[in-house]
């Protein structure tokens, strides 16, 4: 019996999910989420889990799934749906992909608060989640701008610097996006983009998503490196170190070679939340 097991086919191994979080609940499968499948033959690239892998024949799943909720819920006839409110729905899309959350919004019930951290990224299943769970009356007063409430860590205890506003303006062929820290924050004032609409939503097509969408990758990538990072790098660059199974293993010849690569905020940062561990580790004085 053994020796059947060892032999089995890499073709016969069973798929795994990606998450390292228990399988998708009931209700999960009626909603229609499949776990990512990993094997070893996997095909990377022909999986669709960004935004900017969305193409003219499909949509990334996470991009389908917020359009199609946008459009059950919208507040107004569906005929009033604009190539502003599909721009919009993508660059939400992409926030949750950086690893924004929607503020205010209570995890999903497989999820514990714990089992997150500030520093984590993309998470195929939250991304789907948040797009599922925008407040329509952020598109209900078409005369004023489009804001929404992020955060970087959900379900916790949140600074102002983890906190920010997504804020789109509809200026004709424009769209208008910043990304605006929470009042009080220590941050820069915010970032901002000009996206000419029409070249990423050339047409709104409601029976044929799929052509409403171009240029997919060249947005995501726009967003990203102007709004979305620049915001997670700067907020993250004031966190203090926290203590991590990785460091706290090391020799401790190691770990004063490391202290040494650090400039003299982040060796302050270690000394405060992790003094006693590092306890004769040398200390330069300057980055």
């Amino acid at each position: 019996m053994a020796e059947e097991q060892s032999s089995m086919s890499l073709e016969e191994e069973p798929e795994r999910s990606r998450s390292p979080l228990p399988l998708p609940t009931v209700a999960e499968e009626g909603e229609g989420y499949q776990p990512v499948p990993v094997k070893p033959w996997t095909d990377w690239d022909s999986m669709q889990l960004l935004v900017e892998d969305s193409n003219l024949l499909s949509l990334a799943p996470t991009l389908e799934a917020t359009l199609r909720y946008f459009i059950t819920h919208y507040p107004h006839p569906i005929t009033q749906i604009s190539k502003c409110d599909l721009i919009t729905l993508a660059i939400c899309v992409v926030a949750f992909e950086t690893g924004l959350s929607l503020d205010g919004c209570p995890l999903p019930p497989m999820y514990k608060s714990n089992q997150l951290s500030t520093y984590r990224s993309f998470d195929n299943r939250l991304v789907r989640y948040y797009g599922t769970h925008l407040p329509m009356a952020a598109f209900a007063n078409r005369s004023k701008a489009f804001s929404l409430d992020l955060c970087l860590l959900p379900g916790g205890a949140l600074e102002d610097v983890q906190r920010c506003a997504l804020v789109a303006f509809d200026s004709s062929d424009l769209l208008i996006v910043s990304l605006i820290p929470a009042e009080g924050s220590s941050l820069p004032k915010g970032f901002s983009s000009a996206l000419p609409i029409s070249r990423y939503i050339p047409l709104v097509n409601i029976g044929r998503l799929t052509v409403c969408f171009q240029r997919m990758k060249e947005l995501s990538r726009k967003l990203k490196d102007e709004l979305f990072l620049p915001f997670r790098d700067i907020a993250y660059d004031s966190y203090q170190a926290f203590r991590y199974p990785s460091l706290m293993g090391l020799p401790e010849e190691l770990k004063s070679r490391l202290v040494k690569y650090m400039d003299k905020s982040s060796q302050e940062n270690l000394r405060v939340s992790y003094d006693e561990s590092l306890r004769g580790c040398t200390y330069s004085s300057g980055g």
